[in-house]
């Protein structure tokens, strides 16, 4: 990293904003914290800032650990469906997979880990949209512990 910032050591929280290890400040990643006013519901969603692996963004390697930096926002189905349409050309909210609980840490600011096996990658019922290899649009989670349509967009690739 540019400033010699180890993999994981960095934190993702909005909050934090003054140190070379904070994705949000001028001296660390220089990222601008994202707006939550697309949120299905702006007064109470967050982000939620999780690792992974997507099929064709990166692969999961397990002695390094994660190689995926995601985004993540609960919206509803019809914003959904349309990020997909202005990102990825098909108006589509997809079936629910599970990918994991995107809400593991988000107290705390710090990075959940999963492995996004179930991301959807071929023509199934009611899904006729490839994410595979896209870095922005809108999945469905069945997992318990953040279910709902969420925007996502990768950070970065290790």
């Amino acid at each position: 990293m540019e400033n010699g910032i180890t993999d994981n050591i960095w934190t993702t929280s909005p909050a934090n904003t003054s140190n070379n290890v904070d994705l949000f400040s001028p001296e660390g990643g220089g990222v601008s914290p994202p707006s939550i006013a697309m949120a299905g519901n702006p007064a109470s969603d967050i982000w939620y800032y999780s690792q992974g692996s997507v099929p064709g963004l990166g692969s999961w390697n397990a002695t390094n650990g994660n190689t995926l930096q995601l985004a993540v926002l609960n919206m509803t189905s019809g914003v959904c469906a349309e990020i997909n349409n202005r990102a990825n050309g098909q108006a589509i909210a997809p079936s629910a997979n599970d990918l994991g609980n995107f809400a593991t840490t988000a107290a705390s600011g710090n990075v959940a880990t999963q492995t996004n096996a179930n991301w959807p990658q071929t023509n199934t019922a009611n899904t006729n949209l490839n994410l595979v290899g896209q870095s922005v649009g809108c999945v469905n989670n069945s997992n318990g512990g953040s279910t709902g349509h969420f925007f996502y967009e990768v950070l970065y690739v290790q």
